[in-house]
């Protein structure tokens, strides 16, 4: 630790600022700089900078400097390995060469080059795709983008921008010297080359097509899919599950072996109200039915496959977080001038009959920080274990309807605001101070009742829905009815 006259006050510095907004486990990787050292002497850096954070309160932003010249003197060193006459350049996100593979790593920006300007095609190509060729007056690049390794708890700011581009390049007349193949300095040999390699390619194009079956590209599918952190079920043409993935599972309460043969429509509610179309994708909200008989909000995207013929042959079904809230659900479905037994038949049932009910919404308050401790299945593991933990707790006898991972809604029938439902959760806020799951959980609930606040269905959600958000501004305790004051 150093003392106070040795500390420098760096809050008006650009990376200081960039990175003070950014999200818990959001990298900031800087561009190359040069920085000059006590004894006058210059080295490049580039700068590594992270947001500190405990739970939610930001602490400052941890920043390492690495040598710039250390960390690519790898292309020099593999330039030198070479007896081919083949060009390597490192080139920055505007086309500006950061290294050539012939010069030293301490020449970083040394040569004063950009390769967009030299050659103002090869710009649209390297963002065409991120490696590939092209050839352009006789010269062939060949270009790699160079990317930060990230995951699902690092990612990197901003966003998917490469860092750089690695180009090599050769002139086509040096081809026979570069394979050490002088035959094919002769034009015709060269020709048939070609031709034979276009046959072969075309025999081997046919053959692959009569070979692959559709049972064999969904097993690839299958494969794939069952690495997803989505729900995904695979249906046939007659809507029968023929796959199901591990997040799935977890999301539906049942195996996969439970599950094929039977219909998708039978363990979900399709809510049918504006959806988004994109190509052959449909998107739109949905409750999953829970073994448990809970309910669990996701977005659904729905992609049909069509045969040949234009006939449907297998559709997939995408179940991601939901990213609908209790107003969006109740704004769409009168917008579709839907009937509210369509969203919520089991409370709908209740005001019908002119049942009392109150409705409870819980907020978890430090879903952030459960949030980052957690991935996407383990998250709906915690939620359907709430969710069950809630309804036990309250003796609750109607469907728990879970909008995502932190907002949740318990339906007590025959229940006013009263003292008698104060004392259930009290009580509930005090079991909820031990740890559950291992984990520390803060909720805030907001309270409404049929028909003494809300008048329906929909408006007893958003009224319940907008007393947990007063939670803490009043400063009542953890729950808050919905009255006037709210």
């Amino acid at each position: 630790m150093v003392g106070e006259d040795w500390l420098e006050d760096l809050h008006q510095f650009e990376l200081f600022q960039y990175t003070r907004n950014l999200a818990p486990r959001v990298l900031y990787i800087s561009k190359v700089a040069t920085e000059r050292n006590a004894d006058g002497s210059e080295k490049s850096i580039i700068t590594l900078a992270l947001p500190a954070y405990r739970g939610s309160v930001f602490l400052g932003i941890v920043a390492i400097d690495f040598d710039a010249c250390q960390l690519l003197s790898f292309l020099g060193a593999y330039q030198g390995t070479l007896d081919k006459d083949l060009g390597f350049t490192l080139v920055d996100q505007l086309g500006w060469v950061v290294l050539a593979g012939a010069d030293s790593c301490s020449a970083l920006y040394a040569s004063y080059r950009n390769l967009f300007s030299e050659v103002s095609e090869l710009q649209a190509a390297l963002y065409d795709s991120d490696q590939g060729s092209v050839t352009l007056d006789h010269t062939v690049y060949t270009y790699q983008a160079v990317y930060p390794r990230t995951s699902e708890r690092l990612s990197r700011a901003p966003g998917h921008v490469r860092l750089w581009t690695l180009v090599s390049s050769y002139d086509i007349a040096d081809v026979p010297h570069l394979t050490h193949e002088f035959l094919l300095s002769h034009g015709s040999v060269k020709y048939v080359i070609t031709l034979l390699v276009l046959v072969l390619g075309s025999l081997l194009v046919i053959f692959y097509q009569v070979r692959a079956g559709d049972k064999q590209q969904m097993r690839i599918s299958s494969l794939i899919a069952d690495y997803a952190t989505d729900g995904i079920v695979v249906c046939d043409a007659q809507q029968k599950i023929t796959f199901c993935n591990q997040a799935f599972e977890h999301l539906s309460g049942y195996k996969q072996n439970e599950l094929i043969g039977r219909s998708s429509h039978r363990l979900r509610q399709d809510l049918q109200v504006v959806a988004r179309t994109r190509h052959q994708e449909e998107v739109h909200p949905a409750w999953v039915f829970h073994r448990s008989g809970n309910r669990f909000l996701t977005s659904l995207s729905i992609i049909h496959l069509f045969t040949r013929e234009k006939k449907l042959e297998y559709s997939v079904e995408v179940y991601s977080p939901s990213v609908w809230t209790p107003a969006d659900i109740s704004e769409l479905c009168e917008l579709a001038n839907h009937d509210p037994s369509q969203c919520f038949p089991s409370v709908f049932s209740l005001l019908s009959s002119k049942t009392t009910v109150s409705c409870l919404c819980f907020k978890v308050q430090n879903s952030k920080e459960l949030g980052m401790q957690l991935n996407q299945i383990e998250r709906a593991k915690f939620s359907q274990n709430l969710a069950q933990t809630l309804a036990n707790l309250l003796g609750s006898t109607i469907d728990v309807y879970a909008f995502s991972f932190d907002s949740y809604f318990v339906f007590l029938k025959d229940s006013g605001l009263d003292q008698v439902l104060s004392n259930k959760i009290q009580g509930l806020m005090k079991a909820f101070q031990e740890p559950f799951n291992t984990f520390d959980i803060r909720l805030d609930c907001g309270v409404s009742n049929y028909p003494s606040t809300s008048s329906n269905v929909f408006d007893l959600l958003v009224d319940a829905h907008l007393a947990s958000q007063m939670v803490e501004k009043l400063k009542d305790g953890r729950y808050v009815f919905y009255t006037s004051e709210v």
